[in-house]
């Protein structure tokens, strides 16, 4: 599902809002739009799990998604059942990439991909292949927007 292949970019998006944000649990509603899609879907996040129960499209609506230190869990409400998954690789490893953006505290290169913090906040990630650029309202992201040559995306928050 195509969800799950920017699902990573969210949560480095997420994790990388500010310092003081990744000490915070939070719930997000969050509308992701893209030129052929339209996604919406809750995000309930703690330091130690990130669940993502999907609203829209219709046809996934209901499925969770559970991420904790070491496994994935994902719920299909169609067939009433929770399949589990290992990690495939760090891209795949949400909780890997948080632990890593949570020691970032300053403009830096890691990974090949340039973290660009201002007063704390996160403005941009740039790599070869992508930039994702965020805005925040009361010091909180209200949108990020993920560019690349593939794909363009808006991601609408609201807590």
């Amino acid at each position: 599902m195509r969800l799950l292949k920017y699902l990573f970019v969210i949560f480095i998006s997420l994790n990388s809002f500010s310092v003081n944000f990744l000490n915070k649990d939070f719930t997000a509603q969050v509308e992701e739009k893209g030129r052929k899609h339209y996604k919406k879907y809750n995000v309930k996040y703690t330091k130690d799990e990130i669940r993502v129960e999907i609203l829209e499209p219709k046809i996934n609506k209901g499925e969770i998604y559970t991420y904790t230190d070491n496994e994935k869990y994902v719920y299909y409400p169609k067939l009433n059942q929770t399949v589990k998954q290992s990690y495939v690789n760090e891209d795949n490893d949400i909780i890997l990439a948080l632990k890593t953006l949570r020691k970032i505290d300053k403009t830096t290169v890691k990974d090949n991909r340039k973290y660009i913090i201002e007063n704390g906040e996160i403005k941009r990630i740039e790599s070869d292949l992508y930039k994702i650029i965020f805005k925040y309202k009361d010091n909180k992201i209200s949108n990020i927007k993920f560019i690349s040559d593939e794909e363009e995306i808006n991601y609408i928050w609201k807590y």
